[in-house]
């Protein structure tokens, strides 16, 4: 029986194919001689009833959609490349990721990192002993959503100079255990004056409960103007955990000034 020209072609191709494959079983090439065989009589069947382009689309569009989707991926992985960041990187990945790589990142991409790649930046520390995670840029901190912040361990993360970049509801969100972590007292004597950098309008977001955290050294580095910011819920709550723990008479030194009411004309 002879051949017309695409079932010809739809042969060829599927028996190069079929050789490539022949590490599988021996069940599974058998099955594939079988489906070329009949596929094969379909096309030359098709061809003879006199519809020889529809025997032609039905070999070529497969290898056309084929190649299609190959060339789709190859754009997606070429675009990610270009960013310098894909999807799905694991701790391993992000640890070979350079400085200058971190601070390519656009915000959608710090956006949609998880808590455990979160979690691996601040693993991964420098020869200065520096978590990756402080390449972050001033513009790209203002990107992190208040969950990645609360996932974040603030203290030893970030840069001291960025804090002031973050927001109100960035700076709701930091843990008990972030900027004001449970550390020995010599790290947060050592680290006390990282307070002087946020601003008198952040220190004034901070909640209740988080004002309370600091110990001595921490209130005694707020300067002046970071003092006057403070709210009378802040103090009371401050007083209250001071005095649980037994050093009242520090905050009997401390001079937090006494708000003025506002008064409306």
């Amino acid at each position: 029986m002879k051949l017309c020209t695409p079932a010809v072609v739809y042969l060829v191709l599927a028996i190069i194919a079929l050789i490539f494959n022949m590490q599988c079983s021996f069940l599974s090439v058998f099955l594939h001689v079988v489906f070329i065989g009949i596929w094969t009589f379909i096309l030359n069947w098709i061809c003879k009833k006199g519809f020889k382009w529809v025997s032609w689309g039905l070999v070529v569009l497969p290898y056309l959609f084929a190649a299609l989707v190959w060339l789709i991926g190859v754009e997606i992985m070429a675009i990610n490349g270009k960013e310098g960041f894909t999807e799905g990187l694991t701790t391993a990945e992000i640890k070979t990721l350079t400085k200058a790589q971190i601070a390519a990142l656009t915000p959608a991409q710090i956006q949609a990192l998880t808590s455990d790649q979160l979690k691996a930046f601040e693993k991964e520390e420098d020869e200065y002993g520096y978590a990756k995670i402080q390449s972050f840029t001033p513009t790209q901190i203002k990107a992190f959503t208040p969950q990645q912040i609360k996932t974040l361990n603030m203290y030893v993360s970030f840069h001291p100079k960025a804090l002031k970049e973050l927001t109100s509801d960035q700076i709701r969100e930091i843990s008990l255990y972030g900027f004001f972590p449970s550390h020995s007292a010599c790290y947060k004597d050592r680290t006390a004056n990282n307070i002087n950098e946020f601003t008198p309008m952040q220190i004034a977001q901070f909640t209740p409960s988080q004002f309370s955290t600091l110990i001595p050294t921490q209130i005694a580095a707020l300067r002046p103007e970071q003092l006057a910011a403070v709210t009378p819920e802040q103090i009371k709550e401050l007083e209250s955990n001071l005095i649980h723990k037994g050093i009242a008479d520090f905050y009997k030194k401390l001079s937090f000034p006494t708000p003025t009411p506002t008064i409306r004309r």
